[in-house]
């Protein structure tokens, strides 16, 4: 059934010159600043063929504010009641459901999106007739030390981008569990992935209120590089919305940032 499917896969993506790509953006009413740079990376998304959908408690006002100032049709959202408890897992797979994109990508109103990640891990799916793509390299800034680094490489599922129909087969995604490296190993095990290294496509912003703990993240970072403060002081100017997405983007892409990049080894 696999192997069919790689088939089929390969063929629709010959055919394809511009599928739709749906982003989901589950957040809530402490963050409405972050969301709204999210909100800019994904307007400035140099691929056209996209919508976002934001997801949001019925009682989060501010966001629900934030999105009535938006214009862009593109910009959609999912509302769920606050007052019945249900786990991130299943309020992630009922957005999945919803996504009218032919392909679905989670789009962290944490972090940070260079305005040519949809448009090269979408043509990178096209080119090679694989279902998904991901980086295996980003960028991570440390909140609290006001630090940059260049991450180790690994198959970073918070960049994953699939072919929707993936959600049909057993083993891809698990509700109870949420296990995103599930995922990634279905995807491995089955050549449906294509990794891609060009860390400066994302920017991972460490703090304290995230999955990760400040031991796990000191773990992480002992294989990762750490980056020139002149790198720091540009990455630290994105994050704070001091340049617009156009000219952030194409200054993480200038050689005095981009010749710091050391690939080390794949991690999976």
């Amino acid at each position: 059934m696999l192997y069919a499917l790689k088939k089929l896969f390969k063929k629709q993506f010959d055919e394809m010159e511009s599928p739709k790509v749906t982003c989901i953006c589950i957040t809530n009413c402490k963050k409405v600043n972050l969301l709204r740079r999210a909100i800019n990376c994904f307007k400035a998304q140099t691929y056209s063929n996209k919508e976002l959908l934001v997801v949001y408690a019925n009682n989060d006002i501010d966001t629900k504010n934030l999105l009535l100032e938006e214009k862009d049709v593109n910009i959609k959202n999912c509302i769920f009641p606050s007052s019945i408890k249900t786990s991130y897992g299943a309020i992630k797979y009922h957005a999945l459901t919803l996504c009218d994109g032919d392909f679905i990508c989670m789009w962290d109103d944490w972090d940070w999106h260079h305005q040519n990640r949809l448009e090269i891990q979408i043509n990178s799916i096209i080119l090679t007739g694989k279902p998904a793509s991901i980086l295996v390299n980003i960028l991570f800034y440390d909140n609290y030390h006001k630090i940059s680094y260049l991450s180790d490489m690994k198959m970073w599922e918070n960049t994953l981008v699939f072919h929707k129909s993936l959600m049909n087969y057993v083993g891809f995604f698990d509700i109870k569990m949420n296990e995103d490296n599930n995922q990634i190993r279905f995807l491995i095990n089955n050549n449906f992935l294509h990794p891609i290294i060009m860390p400066q496509m994302y920017i991972y912003v460490y703090n304290t209120k995230r999955i990760w703990s400040r031991m796990q993240f000191d773990k992480i970072l002992l294989s990762s590089l750490k980056l020139k403060k002149e790198s720091t002081i540009v990455i630290k100017k994105i994050l704070e919305d001091k340049l617009p997405i156009q000219e952030a983007s194409n200054a993480l892409n200038c050689p005095e940032i981009s010749h710091q990049f050391v690939y080390n080894k794949l991690n999976l």
